[in-house]
């Protein structure tokens, strides 16, 4: 009698836990598909605002409304991404609350004093650490790149100098270039816009040439490896006579990180 009894019960415990059981797979699977699917949002927004951060694409206003978004699809993220996700969104509040012109994620920034550039380094940090728990999860962060220029560098423009040219190559007229710039501010901090030619910008050899026809040298500047902002070539004409010096006019596009250098 006892035996059957046990029996019985044992049996009367497994269908009790049976659906327990089911539930409890059923509500662990859930969870797993409700983090994956806020992981993809979170680090979907987050790939937008630092690519569009990156390229000067995003009004301020709407960079704090996406630093929300983004604190808000992490919480429903994995443990990982949730806590390199904390990380950035204070440190990216920060630089989108106190910087004068356009904030950035990253080091260096043109507008830094001493103070900016910790917050700066540990935005950049954060938002490493955040990109690389994203791609540890399999969902890709875009590196932002500079776009092609229109015209290839590597093929050289050939060119004659006259005898009777006064600017006779390209070092005298990079020179004129760099004393002409020196003469305007580059922010507020002190620094010209010469300083911000040379930080950014690399003269090129092969696309800067003498045009016969104007007497003008055609100097072109293409923006170095890792650089993304600004005009790109920035141009600049030289009388090889008297010296007079003319920015294209393509060179004005307001660039924050410019600020101001690009209408000389």
């Amino acid at each position: 009698m006892n035996f059957k009894l046990l029996i019985s019960n044992k049996f009367y415990l497994f269908y009790l836990i049976i659906p327990f059981l089911v539930f409890s797979c059923g509500e662990s699977e859930s969870s797993k598909i409700t983090f994956k699917n806020g992981s993809e949002l979170a680090c979907n927004i987050f790939d937008e605002l630092q690519l569009g951060v990156a390229k000067d694409q995003i009004p301020i206003k709407d960079i704090k409304i996406m630093i929300k978004e983004l604190e808000a699809a992490s919480m429903r993220s994995s443990d990982k991404i949730l806590e390199a996700s904390k990380r950035f969104v204070v440190a990216a509040e920060e630089a989108a609350t106190n910087y004068y012109v356009y904030p950035t994620f990253h080091p260096l920034a043109y507008d830094d004093t001493y103070e900016h550039m910790a917050n700066h380094v540990e935005t950049f940090l954060s938002l490493q650490k955040l990109t690389k728990a994203c791609e540890e999860e399999g969902i890709e962060i875009t590196s932002p790149s500079l776009e092609d220029p229109e015209e290839d560098v590597t093929i050289r423009i050939e060119y004659t100098i006259p005898e009777d040219a006064i600017v006779k190559n390209l070092y005298e007229a990079n020179v004129i270039i760099e004393k002409y710039l020196n003469n305007f501010s580059w922010g507020d901090f002190g620094a010209k816009c010469d300083q911000w030619l040379k930080m950014d910008y690399q003269i090129s050899e092969n696309r800067s040439f003498l045009d016969i026809q104007t007497n003008k040298w055609v100097i072109k500047y293409f923006l170095k490896d890792g650089k993304i902002l600004g005009p790109n070539p920035l141009k600049y004409y030289i009388d090889i006579t008297t010296k007079e010096l003319y920015s294209d006019e393509k060179n004005n596009i307001n660039s924050h990180i410019a600020e101001g250098c690009d209408q000389w």
